[in-house]
Order: structure tokens, then sequence, then C-alpha cells
């Protein structure tokens, strides 16, 4: 699997723990433990990254999934587990800032492979790791 779609995969993986959260059906301290949890995934995540071996013409947008991965969604993670975990208002107010970047970079990198995608020498699997 390319590192776009394990990232996409992360990415839906946030915003089901966020649905989660959001639906209120659950005891947020039962959810706080998988924000936790995807640290892990995250981790393994940019070991691949960092690991992958891709053409120089993909370096930009290598370097903006490895950003995204270790900086944004390893942030908004650790953000809304201290919120959670510690009832912390402020590690609260770092999450929903971390969770508007975290949106913000990830349809930028979409778009980036949406665009890249309408060239004829391009495919997700040019982006494998």
């Amino acid at each position: 699997m390319g590192m776009y779609l394990q990232t996409r995969s992360l990415y839906e993986t946030l915003l089901t723990l966020d649905y989660r959260m959001a639906a209120g059906q659950e005891d947020s301290m039962s959810i706080a433990p998988d924000y936790e949890a995807t640290l892990d995934t995250i981790s393994a995540l940019a070991t691949q990254i960092d690991a992958a071996v891709i053409n120089s013409k993909y370096t930009q947008v290598k370097n903006m999934i490895s950003t995204w991965v270790k900086t944004h969604a390893a942030a908004y993670c650790q953000y809304m587990s201290t919120a959670i975990t510690q009832n912390d208002s402020n590690a609260a107010s770092e999450a929903i800032a971390a969770r508007q970047v975290l949106n913000g970079n990830f349809q930028l990198i979409t778009c980036l492979i949406c665009l890249n995608l309408l060239r004829d020498d391009f495919t997700v699997c040019d982006l494998n790791g």
C-alpha cells in the first residue's frame, strides 16, 4: 500500500475517533486510550515513510506526508489524549487548533495527489514505500 493510502487510512481512523467523541454514546475516558494507541500506528507509519525510496520528483509530496504524520497527526492524538484523561482545557484548545491544521493539510496533500493523478505519468503507486 502506498504512503498516501496509509496516510489516508490514518486520517480515517482519526475521523472515526472524533465521531465517537462527538456522538457522546461512549464515555470519553474509554476513547482516550484509542488516541494513545493511534500514536503507535503513527510511529510505524513515520518509520515506513522515512525508509521509503521514491523518485526525486515526488520528494515534496513525501515530505508533506511525513510532516503531516509526524507533526500534525501525532500532536493531535497527544492533545486529545491529554485533554480527555487530565480534563485539561488548554490541551483541548490545542487539540481543536491541531485538528484544524490536520484537516487543512490533509486536504492540501489530497489535492496535490489528485492533481498529479491527472498527469499521465503519475499513479498513487509512485508513492509506495
